[in-house]
């Protein structure tokens, strides 16, 4: 569960709400390596995927969820779909995604969680991002 640290400070300190802050996603491509030290959208944006209908995207139907019988708390939100993403052949290849609250500046938008995911070259069909039915997007756990 990568969260930056950045996006742990915003979360634990209530610096950014899930169910009520403006909650975006952005894609990095397959060359962009995690650090938990990347605190803002300005500290990824070089490696984010520029192609055909690509726009970050607004995290919808976002909840926080109490587990006792798991012992975890869940965040989730809709499945993420973008229609028609890049060019039929020679895509760029997503291998990553963040989520961020979007401030409106990059530079001032904290990273809260970062997903590996399946390197995929886009090829002009629709992108879907599914989250884990039992997970969401992620959790925090209790030992």
């Amino acid at each position: 569960m990568p969260l930056p640290n950045r996006g742990m400070n915003e979360l634990l300190t209530g610096g950014t709400t899930w169910t009520t802050d403006n909650i975006d996603l952005l894609m990095v491509d397959d060359t962009h390596v995690y650090s938990a030290d990347n605190n803002f959208v300005s500290d990824v944006s070089a490696d984010e995927i520029s192609t055909t209908n690509y726009a970050r995207q607004d995290i919808a139907s976002p909840t926080v969820t109490e587990d006792d019988t798991n012992d975890q708390v869940t965040f989730d939100a809709a499945d993420v779909t973008i229609s028609a993403l890049g060019p039929a052949s020679a895509g760029p290849t997503i291998g990553g995604a963040y989520w961020f609250r979007n401030s409106g500046a990059d530079a001032t938008s904290p990273l809260i969680y970062y997903a590996d995911l399946t390197d995929t070259q886009v090829n002009g069909s629709d992108f879907t991002i599914q989250w884990d039915a039992t997970d969401g997007v992620f959790y925090a756990d209790s030992p």
